[in-house]
């Protein structure tokens, strides 16, 4: 993704490509194995179009899905849709509880870890 945002054309794995969404051919290209990995550089090298395309529609795609105001977009509804959640109490037994745990592991747990 952060290669796709500058505008370099991308060639990965399969898993390298997984959970974006990409198109393989079009968005990236794929090579799971290291002869088809390097025939997909060599591609890129050899074939302008092809990389100019790659490098477009990448970053065409990070740009419309991962940029600042896409994800502050995204934030944004998810942020609106807790409005309507009510919040939940916790009884006090259970604040001191979790406070004296905290402070606990602050102050003197942390010495019995440094082995």
């Amino acid at each position: 993704g952060e290669a796709m945002s500058y505008g370099l054309p991308v060639v990965t794995t399969s898993f390298g490509a997984e959970g974006f969404g990409l198109q393989p051919d079009e968005d990236l290209l794929i090579g799971n194995d290291a002869e088809t990995f390097a025939a997909q550089v060599i591609a890129l090298l050899d074939d302008t179009e092809l990389h100019d395309r790659v490098a477009r529609r990448g970053y065409d795609f990070i740009k419309q899905h991962y940029s600042v105001p896409a994800v502050e977009q995204l934030l944004d509804s998810a942020m609106q849709g807790l409005l309507h959640v009510p919040p939940r109490k916790i009884p006090l037994h259970r604040k001191l509880k979790l406070g004296i745990k905290g402070w606990y592991m602050r102050n003197i747990a942390w010495r019995f870890t440094q082995a």
